[in-house]
Parts: structure tokens; C-alpha cells; sequence
């Protein structure tokens, strides 16, 4: 059975691990399109200007954003009736309580701290795009 193409919409700002993230899933012939935002403000932008609605499979948010904190996104993305069920994995350096906390209750579907480790960091994007882009079905 030939899996159909995800979109994706990697917020990042650091462009060392937006191109790994990039890297690994395109390596690993995951079936997804990668668009990037590299701050809230633009990935807000793209969500609200330059995407059709529901065409969107995940948004893999890091949290420690310029312009408009990775959070707040993910708060206005999960109030929004667009994007209120498009799942959000938080990709994201930060390993503090206070953050998991508030990712989860703004309505994060996973919070995922990256591995400093390169081969845990790769397996860690491979476990998010394999679930999220692979293997689970999202309602038309």
C-alpha cells in the first residue's frame, strides 16, 4: 500500500536542527512535505495565510521562539477551529516542568525534549515522523 505525502510545518529557529529534522526525514523516504517557519510570527503567517484548511498532518513547535514564543503559538493554533485538532508534537530543547506543564495544558499531543545525543536525536525524529506522518490517521 503507497502511503500519501503529509504536509509538515517545522517551526524552529535554530537552522543547525531545522535542517537535521529536514535531513533525517527526507533520509529516511518518510512521505511528507516540509514547510519551515524559523519564528512564531511567520509560523502563524503560513498556518493563517498560505495553507488551505486541514491540509496540514503535524506541527513539530519548538518552544524557545523569537517574535511570538513557541507556546502562544501552539495556544492560538489549538483556540483556532482550523488547527484545533491538527496535532502538535513540542520539539524543544527545554526539559522544565513549568514548560511540559503549559505545553500540555495549551494542548500539546507530545512534548518530546531534544536529545543532545546525535543518534538519540535522530531516532527521537524518526519516532515523531514515523507516528505522526506514517502511521496515524487523521479525520477528513
Amino acid at each position: 500500500m503507497e502511503s500519501k505525502v503529509r504536509r509538515v510545518l517545522l517551526v524552529e529557529d535554530n537552522d543547525a536542527d531545522a535542517e537535521l529534522v529536514i535531513s533525517v526525514m527526507t533520509d529516511e523516504n518518510l512521505p511528507v512535505n516540509i514547510d519551515r517557519a524559523d519564528d512564531g510570527e511567520k509560523a502563524l503567517d503560513i498556518l493563517f495565510n498560505c495553507y488551505q484548511s486541514r491540509d496540514l498532518s503535524c506541527i513539530i513547535l519548538d518552544i524557545k521562539l523569537p517574535k511570538i514564543d513557541g507556546l502562544e503559538v501552539l495556544k492560538i493554533i489549538k483556540n483556532n477551529e482550523i488547527y484545533k485538532n491538527t496535532p502538535v508534537v513540542v520539539f524543544t530543547s527545554s526539559a522544565e516542568e513549568r514548560d511540559i506543564e503549559r505545553g500540555y495544558m495549551h494542548g500539546a499531543n507530545a512534548y518530546v525534549v531534544k536529545p543532545l545525543d546525535f543518534v538519540q536525536y535522530r531516532e527521537a525524529v524518526l519516532s515523531i515522523g514515523n507516528f505522526w506522518c506514517k502511521y496515524n490517521e487523521m479525520p477528513i
